[in-house]
């Protein structure tokens, strides 16, 4: 087994003889920073994995009760029933006609 890795590697080193590395410093400034600049580009530079099966669960859990929520609370809140009123040859709602001669009465 270990006759195949050496074997392995010297194929490897055979095909990339011609291949330098030669930006070791900005990847020493990218793993191990210094300064604090250096660092907050390092934290911005994190890969995030979020769980889509448990997010989309929870997501239609809440739409699913705040739909419910908003459809038994409307039955409990209806409109109230508004009355047009004729006055004076103008049309009025009742319920703003009587507020406006209480005030204009006082």
């Amino acid at each position: 087994m270990s006759r195949e890795k050496e074997k392995m590697k010297e194929q490897l080193d055979k095909e990339l003889q011609h291949m330098r590395f030669t930006k070791q410093q900005e990847v020493l400034k990218r793993t191990h920073p210094v300064h604090f600049k250096e660092s907050l580009a390092s934290l911005w530079n994190k890969e995030i994995e979020i769980p889509i099966l448990p997010i989309c669960t929870v997501m239609t859990f809440l739409f699913l009760s705040l739909g419910i929520w908003g459809f038994t609370n409307e039955k409990e809140h209806q409109p109230l029933q508004r009355e047009l009123v004729e006055a004076g040859g103008n049309v009025y709602w009742k319920d703003q006609l009587e507020k406006a001669v209480v005030i204009y009465e006082n």
